[in-house]
């Protein structure tokens, strides 16, 4: 039932004009925004997400913070405050689907929901259709109880072939709209039609297509038209570009090409009505430069270019539609927005066309994957001459594609345990249960072996100090200790599984050791700390064995002492694991210098975990650290940890370099 939750939530997006309306109250809100919040809450308590902040981070945090800074200099704040809020809720959105997508058959249902919206907006079309050119009312049954935008007659008149067809006054979607998200379900739809091996979902795909085709030639569209023809030609340069000569390709490219552009511009000044809607886009092109004049190129606040239009520079028109999304940006949020949004798509292009470089060309996913790379770029061409961007559908098929772009290359990781590189730091990819037994593993090779916890400070720390590195590099097993790096590795493509917490693994590990009847010792923390620690693990586990604990500082003054005290310890006898807490750095060093030295089987680096085990410090609780925010909570419980979370930022400015330069 889940599963088609998020399906539900994406079909619902096309539905620009489908509302829950009410009348007495004067109220509407779209159908996709009651779904989004419902869906999150679902999908987040059957933990079907796997949070990954994504390359896009940096790009979408520019565009809001383009967004909110027009707040303040905008010519009706309140309305680039509501453009805000909305823009936050479609990145939501865009998020929810790239968390949820982590297997190639939950992409393929929300293709399958994309087409199901596509084709339930063309049966509506065709009935308005019918019933328009019959003389009726084509007013949707439904639209007593949901807002559907109604436009005059004259909106829709087109010409083709030399004669005079009217599209419906009414309309259940903004047609230029639906033309779109149709055009671009007849890529994607096609694409994995290719790419399905069972007959039954071929055929369901075929008439699906047939019907959204039958629509989208009814409809007539040039933005739309405009979008799919860009968007057809870039697929099947992707397509084509190993089988034929490229000096033929591209030159059947440039002839494509100029046959779309020539046919378009010969419909525009062919008919008055196409003529005089061209005049009007030229005039807002003059509304747009008088904009950014008269606001110094910062723009007149997002969501303001109808609103200052009318009331500034054209005060007798009662509309004033951009009617493409580089004069809204250029208008709205100035050079400075634009700029953030033009990153943004630039961003999407060169990872999904770097990825497929990288792909083998006869593969399942290079096919999909260029299928979803025409699909967004026939969207970001259909918005030149319309300014539909910013709806719903525009943040699904971005989820669409960057979910891709993830799945082409985590696949295959997912199924492996092998370390990964962190800037330049190895993190073993193993989950808690893998790494137990890892350890088991050395308990029967007789391998005296140490193992480390990396951490976001610990990696910045080590590209400042080789010798870290090195300390780092050489142990046996390194588990990634913090969030940081399982999202890091989630924007590289190559996931670790899961965050292996250094407290969590030192529990676990205490916990195998009582089973088996071994012997641990607590060496490090503050005085009494280790003392406590032991304390509270013999009254969890009755049958563990602590051999002993001692204090320290961990430099190697104190080498000789702390020798010493872990082999009176040991009786004579190996220790099965000794657990260093000196806090990294100094933890990871003194089990270098003295790994030989002290008679035990395993050295383990736990940080700080002494004081969370002991209750000396309080845990953050599990949702904090289910979200990967225990820094967060640690920082508010402990203020004086700031200094500590530069390195933090650090970490994530770095993170995302690499992302950029790989």
């Amino acid at each position: 039932m889940f599963s088609y939750l998020l399906p539900l939530l994406v079909a619902s997006t096309i539905f620009e004009r489908l509302n829950i309306f009410l009348p007495a109250l004067d109220f509407s809100l779209k159908l996709s925004l009651i779904i989004l919040p419902i869906a999150a809450i679902v999908l987040f308590v059957k933990k079907r997400l796997a949070f990954n902040p994504t390359f896009l981070f940096p790009f979408l945090a520019l565009v809001v913070l383009t967004q909110v800074l027009s707040i303040l200099l905008s010519f009706d704040p309140f309305q680039s405050f509501q453009v805000v809020v909305f823009t936050l809720l479609m990145i939501g959105l865009f998020y929810l689907i790239v968390w949820s997508v982590r297997r190639g058959e939950a992409l393929t249902r929300l293709v399958w929901a994309w087409g199901v919206g596509a084709v339930t907006v063309s049966i509506f079309g065709f009935w308005q259709f019918a019933r328009h050119l019959l003389g009726q009312d084509p007013t949707l049954f439904f639209d007593k109880w949901v807002s559907a935008k109604t436009l005059p007659v004259a909106t829709f008149v087109q010409n083709i072939l030399g004669q005079t067809f009217l599209r419906p006054p009414y309309t259940f979607i903004d047609v230029n709209t639906a033309a779109s998200f149709v055009g671009i379900f007849l890529i994607l739809g096609w694409v994995w039609w290719l790419t399905t091996k069972d007959r039954r979902n071929r055929m369901i795909l075929c008439g699906m297509l047939v019907v959204s085709f039958t629509y989208f030639i009814l409809t007539f569209s040039r933005t739309a038209l405009l979008g799919l023809g860009v968007g057809s030609v870039a697929l099947g340069f992707l397509f084509l570009k190993e089988k034929i000569n490229k000096k033929v390709l591209w030159g059947g490219i440039l002839v494509g090409l100029i046959i779309l552009v020539g046919g378009l511009a010969y419909f525009t000044v062919s008919d008055p009505a196409r003529l005089g809607s061209f005049r009007e886009r030229q005039d807002y092109v003059r509304a747009t430069v008088k904009m950014l004049e008269r606001t110094n190129f910062i723009g007149v606040g997002a969501g303001n270019f109808e609103p200052y239009y009318t009331t500034v520079i054209r005060p007798r028109q009662e509309h004033g539609y951009s009617h493409s999304i580089l004069l809204t940006w250029l208008g709205e949020l100035g050079i400075f927005g634009f700029a953030a949004n033009v990153l943004l798509i630039g961003a999407v292009f060169t990872f999904i066309w770097r990825r497929i470089r990288t792909m083998r060309y006869d593969s399942l996913w290079y096919k999909r994957l260029s299928g979803l790379l025409a699909a967004f770029i026939a969207l970001v061409f259909s918005n030149i001459f319309h300014a539909h961007y910013g709806l719903e559908f525009t943040w699904v098929l971005l989820g669409l594609v960057v979910g891709g772009y993830y799945l082409s290359k985590n696949e295959k990781w997912q199924t492996v345990n092998e370390r990964l590189n962190i800037l330049g730091v190895g993190v073993d990819n193993v989950t808690m249960s893998e790494a137990i037994g890892r350890v088991k593993g050395f308990f029967k090779s007789g391998k005296k072996a140490y193992i480390v916890t990396p951490n976001s400070e610990m990696i910045v720390q080590a590209r400042k100090d080789p010798e870290f590195a090195e300390v780092l590099n050489g142990a046996d097993l390194a588990v990634p200790d913090t969030a940081g790096l399982v999202w890091a590795s989630r924007i590289w493509g190559t996931p670790l599984k899961e965050w292996v917490a250094g407290v969590d693994l030192f529990v676990e590990l205490c916990a195998e050791a009582a089973r088996r009847g071994g012997r641990v010792f607590l060496l490090g923390a503050d005085p009494g700390v280790a003392g406590k620690t032991a304390r509270v693990l013999r009254k969890r586990y009755p049958k563990l064995r602590v051999a002993g604990t001692f204090g320290g500082d961990g430099s190697s003054k104190g080498d000789r002492e702390t020798v010493a005290e872990v082999k009176r310890g040991s009786k004579g006898e190996d220790i099965d694991l000794l657990f260093v807490a000196y806090g990294h750095g100094k933890q990871e060093r003194w089990i270098r210098r003295n790994l030989a030295k002290v008679p035990v089987k395993v050295v383990v680096g736990v940080g700080g975990s002494f004081d969370y085990v002991s209750g000396v410090v309080v845990r953050a609780p599990k949702l904090f650290r289910r979200l990967g925010l225990e820094w967060l909570y640690r920082l508010v419980k402990q203020p004086w940890r700031i200094k500590r979370q530069i390195a933090l930022l650090s970490f994530i400015f770095l993170t995302f370099r690499e992302s950029l330069k790989n």
